[in-house]
Parts: structure tokens; sequence; C-alpha cells
């Protein structure tokens, strides 16, 4: 094989490459706007839930079967967006040794017959050209399948039942990111007040949603509080199953706002 020719293969796979990187950037466009889709659709539902605050906010939506396909839609979103991205930077590290290779062989074409010492070279790069045709023609057909089962997903949005289940790993991640995401843009617009995150601490974020009831009732028990209206609080608590409720909390007590906030952080240290 003359060394022309060889110029033109790498020229053509390089061609493919750039091809296939074209595709496999389209397809993460699409995914990106189908998982925005996904978290407006989430974050409305979440605002229609929003009742008593983000802390119980996580444990009312477990036995809401409408939030699940969104939730595990993004996360399916967002692994298949790691490996394609992983897949770009393999092409463009591909583009790159054949972009060199070229420029050997054009090298060494313009250098005459006068260097026959590197035509054992040239073989050596003949083998490694073979096993790249091989590895792109492999990439490209696994490529081509991610491609089908995505338009296959994006062309259906699962509506279908979903099987009662906590709200762990991946899916806890996301309604978690999801909750944040809504705070913050409630308190932009001024619908939510800020002072509601005393609910919501590090120990939340951390805390699997297992060890919730657990640490409810550990909370629940009197550490000795002095002030009277500590003691009217965790009677309050007590009464509904570890939960608290602001407004219900000052009508039924008769406080001032400010008194159960203050005797809700008292308790909360």
């Amino acid at each position: 094989m003359s060394l022309e020719r060889k110029i033109e293969d790498v020229n053509s796979l390089i061609s493919s490459l750039g091809s296939l990187d074209q595709r496999i950037s389209g397809a993460i466009r699409a995914l990106e706007e189908r998982k925005d889709m996904a978290k407006t659709m989430l974050k409305k539902l979440m605002r229609e839930k929003l009742v008593h605050g983000y802390d119980d906010l996580l444990s009312c939506l477990e036995d809401d079967f409408e939030i699940y396909p969104y939730a595990d839609q993004i996360a399916a979103i967002d692994r298949t967006l790691k490996r394609l991205k992983r897949l770009q930077n393999l092409i463009a590290s591909l583009k790159f040794r054949l972009t060199l290779l070229k420029e050997l062989l054009r090298i060494v074409s313009q250098l005459g017959p006068e260097i026959k010492k590197v035509e054992k070279a040239v073989g050596v790069l003949e083998k490694g050209m073979a096993r790249m045709k091989k590895g792109i023609a492999e990439i490209e057909d696994s490529t081509s399948e991610i491609l089908q089962r995505i338009g296959r997903g994006l062309s259906e949005v699962s509506t279908g039942p979903v099987p009662p289940v906590l709200l762990t790993g991946e899916l806890e991640n996301v309604m978690r990111e999801m909750i944040d995401e809504l705070r913050k843009e409630l308190e932009e617009e001024g619908i939510m007040p800020s002072h509601l995150a005393v609910f919501e601490g590090p120990q939340a974020e951390r805390e699997p949603l297992s060890l919730r009831p657990a640490r409810a009732t550990a909370q629940s028990k009197p550490s000795g509080p002095s002030g009277g209206c500590e003691k009217l609080l965790l009677d309050y608590i007590r009464k509904n199953g570890g939960k608290i409720d602001i407004g219900e909390c000052v009508r039924e007590l008769g406080l001032p706002p400010e008194k159960v906030l203050e005797a809700l952080k008292k308790l909360l240290e």
C-alpha cells in the first residue's frame, strides 16, 4: 500500500470520527433538553405538595407515585450523559492520534526513496491502523445502539404505576436536588419565607431517609426544657407524630409565631 493511500485512509477515519462526534453532540443536547423538561415537571409537582415546609416534603412524596417516573428519568439521563461524554473524550483522543499519524505519513512521503529504513516503521503503523479501524468500527456499532435506545426513550415517557419503594440511592439524590432548587426559586419569588429553612439542616441532607423515624423519636424526647413554650411545643409534636405545622401550632397553642420559632430552635439545639 502506497503512502498516499495510507494518508487517504487516515483522512477517511478522521472524517468518520468527526461525523460520529456530531451525532453524539446532538444526542447530548436532546437528553439535556429532556432532563430540563423532567425537572420542570418535578418541581411543579413539588410546589403542589409543599404544605408543611421542606423538612417533611421528601417523606410526603414517598407515597406519591406520580413523581417517580420523572425522578427516575432524570437519574437515567444523567447516567447516559456520563457515558456519552466519556465516549466523546475517547473520540477526541483517537482523532488527535490519527492526525499525528497523518502528519508522520506525509513527512515520510516527502522524504523520498532515500530513507528505506523507515519502511519497517511504516509496517508497524499499518498494523496499528488496522487495530484502530477495528476499534472505531466497534465504537460506531455501540454508539448507534446507544443512540437508538435514546431515540426510543425520548419518544416514550413512562406513566404507568410504580411499585411502592423508599426514596433511596439515585432517586433520593434527585429528589433532594429538586427540593433545594425549589426552595431557592420560592425564596427568590418571595413565596416561601427564608426562616422555614430552620427545618432542614446539614444533618437532614446527609441522613438516609430510613433513619428519620428514629431521629424524630429521639428528638421528641424532652431534654429537660426550662420554659413553658418548649413543653407545649414538645406536647404538640408528640401528638402529631413528630411533625409540626407552624400555622396550626400557633393557632392551637395560642402563642405568637416568634415564640414558637424560638422554642423550636432551642429544642433543635
